[in-house]
């Protein structure tokens, strides 16, 4: 295909299962993401992404099928994922935010009216910007950091982010692979964004530790706070996926007297 670009990372012709990564590749694109990411030539802004993503995309962003849906994007680099959603939800339904350091990427304004895309420009890292974003462009039902990559930013974005996401939306990190290479994991070489949000899968057994029967002998981390209440993570091969909201209720249900050890 013209005007596109497919990387392998993996020096095997085949994957562990036998299946041949052109087969995964199809896949990955045999829905309306991969039918938009097809459709690109050489004149079309570049959006990339692995493709793994895009079945998922496809499933996440389901439940939002003909509604209105906010959308803040840290990371808009060369402008082609605006048209991704865009094209994916309808253009008179999304309202798209992006956020970048670069300043060459407010070009994108010139194409886009306010109330449909916006461009804003600072650091994901800077509490003060976001807030003035989330402010203006907030609440949101999706927030997708694909910015710096670098951890102690996708850690800082989330923590002055979480709370500006609805209930049941959805908090989104791609590229969790960085946290792996050189020049990503931090000053020290030892921050590491992932290990960030394990810890905060603790918080979704807080009424366990509420529980008159928790141990006292708990660790700090164990009692890990969320910046905003997190109802589910998953985490995918370099992506992790935060459905923000209250936690589901725990109810120990009980059906039937006997048992085989009485």
């Amino acid at each position: 295909m013209k005007g596109h670009s497919i990387e392998v990372w993996n020096n095997a012709t085949r994957s562990d299962e036998g299946i041949s990564f052109q087969n995964h590749f199809d896949a990955f694109a045999a829905n309306k993401f991969g039918q938009i990411m097809k459709s690109a030539g050489v004149e079309t802004l570049n959006c990339m992404k692995l493709a793994h993503y895009l079945p998922e995309y496809q499933r996440l962003f389901a439940k939002f099928d003909n509604s209105r849906v906010n959308i803040l994007e840290i990371g808009v680099q060369h402008g082609g994922s605006y048209r991704l959603w865009k094209n994916f939800f309808g253009e008179d339904l999304l309202r798209w935010t992006g956020v970048d350091i670069n300043e060459k990427c407010l070009a994108l304004n010139n194409q886009l009216t306010s109330e449909k895309g916006l461009v804003c420009c600072g650091s994901q890292a800077d509490p003060v910007f976001l807030e003035d974003v989330a402010t203006q462009r907030g609440k949101f039902d999706v927030i997708i950091d694909d910015g710096s990559h670098q951890s102690e930013h996708i850690i800082a974005s989330f923590k002055s982010l979480a709370r500006h996401v609805k209930d049941g939306g959805l908090y989104i990190v791609e590229d969790v692979h960085a946290c792996y290479w050189k020049g990503f994991r931090g000053d020290s070489d030892s921050s590491n964004a992932l290990s960030y949000f394990l810890g905060l899968a603790h918080s979704l057994n807080v009424q366990a530790t509420l529980h008159e029967r928790c141990s006292k002998n708990l660790r700090p981390d164990e009692l890990a706070t969320p910046p905003a209440l997190i109802q589910k993570i998953e985490m995918l091969p370099s992506m992790i996926i935060c459905h923000m909201g209250a936690p589901l209720p725990m109810i120990e249900w009980k059906a039937g007297m006997k048992s085989v050890i009485a």
